[in-house]
């Protein structure tokens, strides 16, 4: 059983739909049945065995757990072909039995039937059943087990989903410097889902939306999740914000098997080992910087320059230090100088005369913008020019305002400009956010988290009314070139969980007018 915006960067994430009714907790006896029906391994540890066709191949239960054929909803799941059955209660049950393609006909099952079948492979009133289907051999307590909950799947919805409701969570930073983007996100995804429930919700249900802002300690910031998932978990989470938690809070929603489809971060993870429900609009920090030094690199192919790492030392971020690493080596560059600094007193004058010091003349900067402003105008203030390196979306309005002394000296990496963006999309933006008053502030973060819920809204309704976790990440699977109006093109397989695979790079003219868009290159990054 089987638009006239600056550059934006995007992430996305969701939320989904059930179906009959309104799950209520399962008794001892059904969650151990469910425990068996999705892992095909008893809770009491007793042993279970598959046995597959005439010649009865014996396999451990394990390897033919029910919900991997039919899935964690038991309607089945097309393999190779051969298209399980549905378990559902209310299908196996039905008054006027089963006639299958074979032109067997039988009587519906009942609990006593049923569990002939599974252990003996024989239909109710007889007839061999299904061959592809295999026979076990387990505890008469886990056979009652299976079978009681096979009478609540019909309507064991996943948590944060009812018959009328589809909570959708986020998590957002308390971090004071970074609290503006926080509102912002919070305003245009509050904005977002009001108005669709204006306009009906999706399938009959209402959307429920929470934020949660956090600590900046990390234990108690941690805590406040766990805390949040134990009691009351959405169904998923949207365009989450949680700058040097990433790491941490991917593995808590692992553990819960909470989906986070949709990230806004300054340092977002890109190692999607820590939970496969992740699922990112655009590359993050790790991309974005070997973008960078491949522009660096190609149009300064005579130089070999000595670079620096420059970052906040509370960021959780060991995949960019590795990829800056991999970058420098196949440059045939030096290992990169690595400096952290705290993200509330930064020294800049500090920082610039300890690189200027160590010959560096390439610096990746991982900072905000105003870290970012005080080093480079720090720097010129003892004329000294190195290249600087940095996230376009950190870096605000330096595209604009860099120090002239920087001029074609920095390089902004941007998974999204301008020309990605339609009319459309811009003009339904726009009147959201009319509609509900809110500032045009952080442009970023706005345009991330209203393409991240368009993205949401899209994965719930391909997954239809009967909507599960699983048929979440299966319908996100699914997207090819979804154009969401103002991102390239979203792209997901079962192996790949960001969108856009690249960025675009250019090298910033504080001297040119500013009607005059600096020339841009895309760096593939497939």
């Amino acid at each position: 059983m089987r638009r006239r915006w600056s550059a934006v960067f995007a992430f996305l994430s969701l939320s989904a739909v059930g179906w009959s009714g309104q799950a209520s907790s399962l008794t001892p006896s059904e969650s151990r049945g469910k425990e068996l029906f999705l892992t095909g391994e008893s809770p009491s540890a007793a042993p279970i065995t598959a046995f597959f066709g005439a010649d009865r191949l014996e396999l451990p239960g394990s390897a033919a757990a029910c919900g991997s054929c039919h899935g964690s909803d038991g309607t089945g799941r097309a393999e190779s072909g051969v298209v399980p059955t549905n378990v559902t209660w209310k299908y196996l049950t039905k008054s006027y039995g089963h006639l299958h393609e074979d032109g067997l006909q039988h009587p519906p099952f009942d609990s006593e039937s049923l569990v002939s079948y599974l252990v003996a492979g024989m239909y109710p009133g007889g007839g061999r059943g299904d061959p592809s289907m295999p026979t076990y051999k387990m505890a008469s307590s886990d056979l009652a087990d299976l079978v009681a909950y096979l009478k609540r799947l019909d309507n064991d919805l996943d948590p944060g989903l009812t018959a009328n409701t589809i909570r959708v969570g986020t998590l957002l930073s308390a971090e004071e410097r970074l609290s503006g983007i926080s509102r912002t996100i919070r305003g245009v995804l509050e904005a977002y889902f009001d108005q669709l429930n204006r306009e009906g919700g999706l399938y009959g249900r209402e959307f429920v939306f929470e934020s949660r802002e956090l600590a900046s300690e990390k234990e108690t910031a941690l805590g406040e999740v766990k805390a949040w998932l134990a009691e009351e978990a959405p169904f998923a989470l949207v365009s989450s914000f949680t700058p040097g938690l990433e790491v941490d809070v991917q593995k808590a929603l692992a553990e819960k098997g909470v989906p986070l489809i949709g990230t806004f971060t300054l340092y977002p993870v890109t190692s999607f080992a820590l939970n496969r429900d992740v699922f990112y609009l655009f590359p993050g920090l790790v991309e974005q910087a070997q973008a960078l030094l491949e522009f660096a690199k190609e149009s300064n192919e005579t130089a070999e320059f000595r670079v620096a790492l420059l970052y906040p030392e509370n960021a959780s971020l060991d995949d960019v230090v590795t990829a800056v690493e991999r970058s420098c080596r196949k440059s045939g560059w030096a290992a990169p100088l690595m400096k952290s600094f705290s993200p509330f007193s930064f020294d800049a004058a500090a920082a610039v005369g300890s690189l200027r010091g160590e010959g560096v003349d390439l610096v990746v900067h991982l900072g905000i913008e105003k870290e970012i402003r005080a080093f480079m105008e720090a720097a010129a203030r003892e004329d000294w020019a190195p290249r600087v390196l940095a996230s376009g979306v950190l870096a605000g309005s330096l595209v604009r305002e860099a120090p002239s002394s920087f001029r074609k000296r920095l390089y902004l990496a941007y998974p999204t400009l301008p020309q990605d963006r339609k009319d459309w999309a811009l003009q339904e933006l726009s009147q959201l956010m009319k509609a509900h008053e809110l500032p045009i502030d952080h442009i970023q973060a706005v345009v991330s988290s209203y393409a991240a819920a368009k993205v949401a809204v899209e994965g719930m309704r391909r997954s239809g009314r009967s909507l599960s976790r699983e048929k979440l990440a299966e319908s996100l699977e699914d997207f090819y070139q979804f154009d969401t109006g103002l991102t390239p093109p979203i792209t997901y397989t079962r192996n790949r969980r960001m969108g856009a695979k690249g960025a675009y790079v250019l090298a910033v003219d504080p001297e040119s007018p500013p009607s005059e868009t600096a020339p841009v290159r895309w760096v593939d990054l497939e």
